[in-house]
């Protein structure tokens, strides 16, 4: 619903006007199927323009979702790591001769 009131609006309305203008422009100044010709590639141009945007638009969601869920690896492999390096600094013996852990010292 929300990408067709967003083609609405950005995409099929400002055109209407400009088919408009440029369709009476053409019926008053060119031959009738010169005009019919010119017209068609317009309406032709939009529906392509409205399909082409959807198309990207698709695309573009799938790479925000996949660089979502890399970033999501990539911070849990980060805190991983911080967790396992801070683990072996917590239970890094104190000293080479007591092979103690320092929390077990007292």
């Amino acid at each position: 619903m929300r990408e067709l009131l967003f083609d609405s609006v950005f995409l099929i309305l400002p055109l209407l006007p400009e088919i408009l203008f440029v369709g009476t422009i053409l019926a008053a100044r060119v031959e009738g199927p010169f005009a019919a010709i010119l017209l068609g590639t317009l309406v032709a141009y939009a529906a392509v323009l409205v399909v082409g945007s959807e198309w990207l638009r698709a695309h573009q969601r799938r790479a925000v979702v996949e660089a979502s869920l890399a970033h999501g690896r990539a911070v849990h492999a980060l805190l991983g790591f911080e967790t396992v390096k801070f683990c072996s600094a917590e239970w890094a013996p104190s000293s080479a001769t007591t092979g103690r852990s320092p929390r077990s010292s007292g």
